[in-house]
């Protein structure tokens, strides 16, 4: 018999889930883990999730294995052998369970690892508010399931270690403050954040999943969009107000992640038209 120093858990009262979503949650807990504890190997059919809280917790698959650690997260894939042992005179983590035929796709699109990554502090109302929806016995209980296990889903893909979150928060408070200045480059950045420019990078890329290059330019297309929707403003003047240097290379950034010219997608929401573009000049 398991001995713990907490046990909490909950289960879907049914064997397959009721609603047509991408998600269906199974089960969810948190456990506080003391001496005897174990957890007997076992095959299971469906995605687990397990987020350390503190102490540390070992992980077998086969012939591999490792170690989570506090912030850190890892899974189990549907068909494989669960074996974990408790590495710590006390370990304490959340887990969440996910099943249905839509799995396969789940895992691929969030590209989930299975040994640990760190993502960060276990973000614990959103564990406690999956088991809250879970406990309902409702279907709206189970949208509210799924709702739930998408952030943290989404929470543990987007981690980075401390070091890249401090200097991303820094390039992030810096960006926002000055995308409107066209002389803002990512150069611009790294110097003034006085890191390198592959350092930053590096950072960047593995915090925000895209380059510092692509995020300093959605960011001006961001605020670009609703000076488009919401006010009179000509597409030159828009471009200007938003940091790029020139009209013709905001419309080339704007059919390139939207499809369609700046004076398209105007157009298109119904918006005023602005003040009329110079002859040859509608982007």
């Amino acid at each position: 018999m398991r001995d713990l120093y907490k046990l909490a858990e909950i289960y879907r009262p049914y064997s397959t889930g009721t609603i047509n979503a991408l998600l269906h949650v199974r089960s969810a807990g948190h456990y506080v883990t003391g001496p005897g504890w174990s957890d007997g190997c076992v095959r299971k059919e469906f995605l687990e999730l397990f987020w350390c809280v503190r102490g540390e917790g070992e992980f077998h698959r086969g012939e591999t294995s490792w170690i989570l650690k506090p912030g850190e997260v890892c899974f189990y894939f549907p068909g494989e052998l669960h074996d974990i042992r408790r590495r710590t005179p006390v370990w304490e983590y959340y887990w969440l369970t996910i099943d249905g035929a839509n799995l396969p796709e789940l895992i691929a699109r969030f590209q989930l690892p299975r040994s640990g990554r760190y993502a960060g502090s276990c973000p614990v109302e959103l564990f406690e508010n999956l088991m809250q929806e879970i406990r309902s016995c409702s279907r709206r209980g189970e949208f509210g399931a799924g709702a739930e296990a998408y952030k943290i889903l989404s929470l543990a893909m987007a981690g980075s270690d401390t070091a890249n979150r401090e200097l991303c928060d820094a390039f992030q408070a810096l960006v926002r403050e000055r995308y409107r200045d066209s002389g803002l480059s990512v150069t611009e950045i790294s110097r003034k954040l006085r890191v390198h420019r592959s350092t930053l990078h590096r950072a960047v890329s593995a915090h925000f999943g895209c380059s510092p290059q692509e995020f300093l330019i959605s960011c001006r297309i961001q605020h670009a969009l609703r000076l488009l929707y919401h006010t009179r403003d000509r597409v030159q003047e828009i471009a200007e107000a938003t940091g790029f240097h020139d009209q013709n290379y905001f419309a080339r950034m704007v059919r390139q992640r939207l499809g369609k010219s700046p004076s398209a997608l105007r157009k298109e929401r119904g918006c005023f038209r602005g003040r009329q573009e110079p002859a040859g000049g509608s982007l």
